[in-house]
């Protein structure tokens, strides 16, 4: 004996709720990032490249889930950069 269907909506819509403000001070993350700039400075290093989801949030506050797509975080002498990864289609910069 077969079930009812229940009628599926056509959209959805996702609420999701009130911006969180980040753990720590503006001024804690400036002082991450400025530690980690003078490392790269006295290495000779360009840029860093971040994909644990620990140290993308340790310098920039973002959370993310890491089961989605690949996302990754450059810091360089002068920006901070956001990356989500296309799978399939190459790397797709967000800054």
């Amino acid at each position: 004996m077969s079930q009812p269907r229940t009628p599926r909506p056509e959209f959805f819509q996702l609420q999701n709720g009130d911006k969180a403000k980040l753990p720590f001070s503006d001024s804690e993350y400036e002082s991450r990032l400025h530690k980690l700039r003078q490392l790269m400075e006295e290495r000779g290093v360009d840029g860093v490249l971040l994909t644990s989801m620990h140290n993308i949030a340790y310098y920039s506050g973002f959370l993310y889930c890491s089961f989605g797509r690949p996302y990754a975080c450059v810091v360089t002498r002068g920006a901070l950069h956001h990356s989500l990864c296309q799978h399939r289609w190459g790397p797709a910069l967000a800054s």
